[in-house]
């Protein structure tokens, strides 16, 4: 039987230790404009690791600043092509369900739902381009995963003489207030559509959803699919065992986004700061310095054995290791 998407996020989480509230805000704040506040509790020993290179490393734990990306730059162009498809496919299974109960008159949520699929999945214009509704409606996120040390990770995101920085989920929770830290969910078309139709279910259940106004049920869909997409992926990449960090621009000023280029195209992000009280609490301590709290580093396999110092340095001596693998085959 199907599931909703909060139910299989919640037990891919519980097999690392992490749990979400049961009854999320997403269905109890009765004011259905505002955004709603999913947030993670942390077990202090949980980890996630994000792959790069030893100079953006050092930039990281220098500046303790993390970029989140715009999602429709993800390195996987289909992404957002399964969400479109997902969210099209559950609409018509509800458009057919409200057709046999004779309901579609008079069910403000499927009219929202509606609304909310069709301004996601249509192409408008804006700035001289033709733009999906995901697109416009734009999320940032950070990707991590649970793999320590991994031959594939090495290849793939950093290079031999790379970083893997793990951070303890408490850091990574307290950037923004509303960010969503959460595993991706890995699953073919069917299966997300399958999914999101049970998600439409599972909120014509909530009558603070039901009987809102249809274009706050609108507002509402469109906030929360733009952080559920994100993390939805092809079952093809369920070996990455990726966690992402997902915030909306409906959390963040849209001036504040800034660009990269990444070879092929410039990318927009947003930087969000990590440690935010780090400062503050040295100041009261008294302290010049103290180690980077609840971040670890593995140094690749085939760093340079003076990269060590700068981990020494930022995290304590304990707090960072070599791989024990090697890219030579």
């Amino acid at each position: 039987m199907a599931q909703n998407f909060f139910d299989v996020l919640n037990l891919e989480a519980e097999k690392h230790g992490v749990s979400y509230v049961s009854e999320p805000s997403f269905f109890t704040n009765p004011k259905l404009e505002n955004w709603p506040v999913v947030k993670s509790i942390s077990i202090e020993n949980f980890y996630v690791y994000h792959y790069t290179k030893q100079e953006a490393a050092f930039h990281i734990l220098k500046n303790r600043i993390f970029r989140a990306s715009d999602s429709v730059f993800l390195n996987d162009s289909l992404e957002i092509e399964i969400g479109r498809r997902a969210l099209e496919g559950a609409c018509k299974k509800l458009k057919q369900n409200a057709e046999n109960r004779n309901a579609i008159s008079k069910d403000k949520l499927y009219k929202g739902v509606v609304s909310a699929v069709d301004f996601l999945t249509k192409r408008e214009e804006e700035d001289g381009r033709k733009l999906l509704g995901l697109e416009r409606q734009r999320a940032y996120t950070a990707s991590f995963t649970t793999l320590k040390d991994d031959l594939s990770q090495w290849r793939g995101y950093a290079n031999e003489s790379g970083v893997a920085l793990g951070f303890g989920a408490s850091v990574l929770a307290t950037t923004e207030p509303d960010a969503l830290l959460a595993p991706v969910i890995y699953g073919d078309e069917n299966t997300f559509t399958d999914m999101i139709y049970k998600d439409f279910q599972h909120l014509h259940e909530k009558s603070n959803i039901r009987n809102g106004k249809t274009e706050e049920i609108h507002i509402y869909l469109v906030k929360r699919y733009a952080v559920i997409l994100p993390l939805m992926k092809s079952k093809a990449f369920k070996d990455e065992s990726e966690w992402r960090l997902v915030l909306t621009e409906a959390q963040v000023d849209r001036r504040d986004a800034k660009w990269r280029p990444n070879g092929r195209y410039t990318v927009p992000f947003v930087e969000l700061k990590l440690w935010p009280s780090f400062e503050e609490e040295n100041k009261q301590r008294g302290l010049k310095h103290r180690y980077l709290p609840h971040c670890k580093a593995v140094l690749g396999p085939e760093a340079h054995s003076l990269a060590a110092h700068y981990y020494d340095h930022m995290l304590g001596a304990g707090n960072w290791e070599r791989s024990t693998l090697s890219l030579r085959t």
